[in-house]
């Protein structure tokens, strides 16, 4: 089973201290490998495509679509063809895709005089632009059914379970519950395609009438509801400018044809049919609701920890459909590291604060399966925390690499080249041990333990004793605990600090950053804004030794290069064992060495004038007076 991409466009833009990872392109090595499937073949053959979106319209029964020649310059649209389509759609008994705006289906596409096609795709939502829907889609072939789909009204048993390697790209959300099919919708399809004198595709619009059965209300004697509606499909393809689709909607809505509010076919079927339902019978949630709406502000310790498990437990949905894709936009593996690493700290630092209350207070202590709990997911916050770093690390040697190149001479790309291939390889191989993890049932028991931790009971577990300790007095106290461990281990540095140093001290700054920025909407409103500014602050010091801390790492990187794979001969990534290693000639060897060793040289200048930034930024740190605006909320421990 191959997986295909159509990816949307994000629209993001890159963070300030992240700007070199979006002029690092990726390699066409990496790109061959990054839609392996989940069989270990590559995804050769898959189609990528930048940008889809669609807007979908209204059309009363007996519509039918106006002649569209002439409508581009240049372009013309061939007669319409009939395609019959049979899709029936998966979500949890609690409809967990649905709130999260995922579509889960396996619909089979049959054009006249042709095999039916049988396709699972799964579609993650992406924010719409100009009033035209977006959506990421992820295509797997599926295996043929003997005879097809199962007849309608034939029962939901008879339908197709949702193939693994389908279901574990939705495993952040789904935490490996069943999905059971929701609905059945069979659609005639009348597909009219714009294309330009050359054959090139414009854009597709499908004038359809759908039918839509509710399986959820089927079965216990209660008969499944049924809904018919027809819609009309806009879809701009992928190079098309968008004033294509305009053009096209625009003649539409001339015949009648208007601007539809639905999301989905799936979402029509269920919110229609869900009317009809009788007393007792389910209704998931529809695509496009959104999650249930979260407190404005936490109160406790409790609902701090929650609320941050939450947020942790949803980027990694977001972003863990893309990273096992091998999506090459670096933000998918920098946010989903974000949000392990502030998590990780809040857990740990409301740990410690657990423990000097308890001895404060002499009172009765956290139980060891509270601690052990709260470690456990610490632990293993870490582990993913560390895979994701090595796959982020990979992205930014390979920019520094190349930042660094930029100043050499031509005649040196080739030796350059080479250490750059060799970055490229290291990449691609903490990108596969990371696509490794997410497949692991180390993952799935991750994933379902933030689930526990957000809600309110696993919070409460997680917070021991300060659980019911006020929110603005916690994020306080333990803001103040880490700007003295930041204070002290920046003045044990002098005037030549190590490297080594430089970067616990960039450790220290970062957690201060996370914490801050979780205590500034918890705290009243004067010390929110000051701790608004402590955040931004460490963020700059943290971005001044960040890259010190890049360079030191891909000097490092480069010396092993040279002191240890060159003479050995091989060219193997970082971690292969010995006998997957392929040998490389004196000539390339000697090449790749002194390559590196300009590299190294050119790093050099540059990392000595970083060196030189941090006491600036340290001092401006300093006087956004961290201790005083976080001592009035805080208690006498």
């Amino acid at each position: 089973m191959r997986a295909q991409l159509t990816r949307t466009g994000t629209g993001r833009s890159p963070r300030p201290h992240d700007r070199r990872l979006h002029q690092c392109s990726t390699s066409p090595a990496a790109i061959r490998c990054n839609l392996e499937d989940q069989t270990g073949e590559p995804g050769q053959g898959n189609d990528m495509h930048a940008l889809e979106q669609e807007v979908k319209l209204d059309v009363e029964p007996g519509w039918c679509v106006p002649d569209l020649d002439g409508l581009v310059p240049g372009a013309n649209v061939a007669p319409p063809e009939v395609v019959d389509l049979d899709a029936v759609y998966y979500d949890t008994d609690d409809g967990a895709l649905g709130a999260h705006g995922i579509t889960l289906r396996l619909r089979s596409e049959e054009h006249q005089g042709r095999e039916p096609v049988l396709t699972w795709t799964l579609k993650l939502p992406a924010p719409p632009e100009e009033g035209y829907e977006r959506r990421t889609e992820v295509n797997w072939e599926a295996a043929a059914q003997a005879g097809g789909l199962a007849e309608p009204g034939t029962g939901v048993a008879s339908l197709p379970a949702v193939a693994p390697e389908v279901a574990a790209f939705a495993v952040a959300v789904t935490l490996g519950r069943a999905l059971r099919p929701i609905a059945r919708v069979t659609t005639t399809r009348q597909r009219c395609e714009v294309r330009t004198s050359d054959g090139r595709l414009l854009a597709e619009v499908d004038h359809d009438s759908v039918t839509g059965t509710n399986l959820l209300s089927a079965g216990a004697g209660h008969r499944a509801n049924t809904v018919v509606f027809t819609e009309v499909e806009v879809e701009l393809a992928d190079g098309s400018a968008l004033e294509v689709a305009h053009a096209v909607v625009e003649r539409l809505e001339g015949t009648g044809a208007r601007r539809s509010a639905r999301r989905s076919k799936l979402a029509t079927v269920l919110e229609r049919t869900g009317e009809q339902r009788g007393a007792g019978i389910p209704l998931t949630a529809a695509p496009g609701t959104p999650p249930p709406v979260r407190a404005a502000r936490p109160r406790t310790a409790t609902q701090v920890i929650a609320s941050q498990a939450r947020s942790c437990l949803e980027a990694l949905a977001e972003h863990d459909p893309y990273i096992r894709l091998g999506d090459p936009d670096p933000e998918h593996v920098h946010k989903a590291r974000v949000a392990t690493r502030r998590l990780r700290a809040l857990l740990r630092a409301a740990g410690r604060d657990s423990a000097r209350r308890r001895q404060a207070d002499a009172g009765p202590g956290t139980t060891a399966a509270e601690t052990a709990r709260l470690a456990d997911l610490s632990a293993e916050l870490g582990w993913l925390g560390r895979l994701l770093g090595g796959a982020r690390d990979g992205v930014v040697r390979i920019a520094v690499i190349q930042d660094h190149a930029a100043s050499l001479p031509e005649e040196d790309a080739r030796a350059v080249a080479a250490v750059v291939g060799l970055a490229e390889e290291d990449h691609e191989a903490a990108l596969l041990a990371l696509r490794d993890a997410l497949r692991s049932e180390r993952y799935l028991e991750l994933v379902r333990h933030l689930a526990d931790a957000a809600s309110p009971g696993g919070a409460h577990a997680l917070a021991g004793t300060a659980s019911e300790v006020p929110a603005s007095e916690l994020m306080a106290s333990v803001v103040q605990d880490h700007w003295r461990s930041l204070c002290k281990a920046m003045d044990r540095l002098g005037p030549e600090p190590t490297d080594v140093a430089l970067h616990r001290s960039r450790v220290k700054a970062k957690r201060l950053r996370y914490l801050a920025e979780i205590a500034a909407p918890l705290m009243p409103t004067k010390q929110a804004r000051r701790a608004e500014t402590t955040a931004r602050r460490a963020a700059s010091l943290q971005d001044v030794l960040g890259e010190v801390h890049d360079l030191a790492s891909t000097g490092s990187w480069l010396r092993e290069l040279v002191s240890r794979r060159i003479p050995q001969g091989t060219t193997a990534p970082l971690g292969e064992q010995p006998g997957t290693q392929q040998g490389a000639s004196p000539a390339h060897a000697l090449t790749t060495a002194f390559g590196a060793g300009l590299i190294a040289a050119a790093g050099r200048t540059t990392w000595g004038r970083l060196r030189s930034q941090w006491q600036p930024a340290w001092r401006h740190l300093r006087r956004a007076n961290t201790a005083k605006w976080a001592k009035p909320v805080q208690r006498d421990l």
